[in-house]
């Protein structure tokens, strides 16, 4: 477990290093058999799997959503404070 926490938090240092530099990103993939896999990824993607990276490293809980189940939730939430539900 705590090789992953430090695997996670180098991968996590490197990629936040790297943002500043980088116009365009790609990740590649390693599989089992050893064949290689380069996907090109939006840099806002790239950040986001910092984000994980990091809430990883200090055994953070992570939770991931839709963005429209986010839209709905925080609709749901300001419907509630409105109605003073929210206490």
């Amino acid at each position: 477990m705590d090789k992953d926490i430090e695997m996670a938090a180098d991968a996590r240092r490197f990629i936040m290093e790297s943002l500043d530099h980088l116009k365009a990103a790609e990740i590649t993939l390693k599989t089992d058999q050893g064949k290689y896999l380069t996907i090109p990824l939006p840099l806002t993607s790239l950040l986001k799997i910092s984000e994980i990276l990091g809430a990883m490293s200090v055994s953070q809980s992570i939770t991931l959503m839709q963005t429209k189940q986010y839209a709905a939730l925080e609709r749901m939430s300001e419907n509630a404070k409105e109605l003073g539900l929210d206490d």
